[in-house]
């Protein structure tokens, strides 16, 4: 899904959203967006997150323009690599653990996983954002 239906699921997203809340409230959302890097590795497009499909911020600014006014936000991107960071450490600490649940496969794809996004939240490839929102109209 891209351009034009990518932006239309968004704002299928943010109409439902703003269809459960009442005038003047809040929607906090955190999301996983693109930043310099507009495609994601193969690796994780296919094995970690197959369907989704990350949006760049302009997109979420464009979806929930009119019906959302942005009040804050922020970029936690560096916090966010040093979380994937901690819990590929976790995940190393108890990989004995880890292999009698899920297996070599799982566990080694997921160390990969957390190992390239501690890469890519650190230099701006992806960012992690925290969007306040307050709902426009009665």
């Amino acid at each position: 899904m891209e351009g034009d239906a990518k932006l239309a699921a968004y704002r299928r997203f943010f109409v439902r959203c703003h269809s459960l809340l009442r005038g003047g409230r809040c929607l906090s959302l955190q999301t996983i967006c693109f930043g310099t890097l507009r495609k994601l590795d193969s690796f994780i497009r296919d094995r970690i997150w197959p369907e989704s499909n990350l949006p760049c911020l302009h997109e979420i600014v464009m979806a929930s323009d009119g019906l959302f006014e942005i009040e804050n936000l922020k970029s936690d991107r560096l916090d966010y690599a040093r979380t994937c960071d901690a819990w590929a450490g976790n995940l190393e600490r108890k990989r004995e653990e880890a292999l009698e649940v899920a297996g070599d496969v799982v566990v080694s794809d997921y160390l990969r996983f957390l190992k390239m996004s501690v890469k890519a939240f650190e230099t701006g490839a992806l960012n992690l954002y925290r969007v306040k929102m307050r709902r426009l109209g009665p």
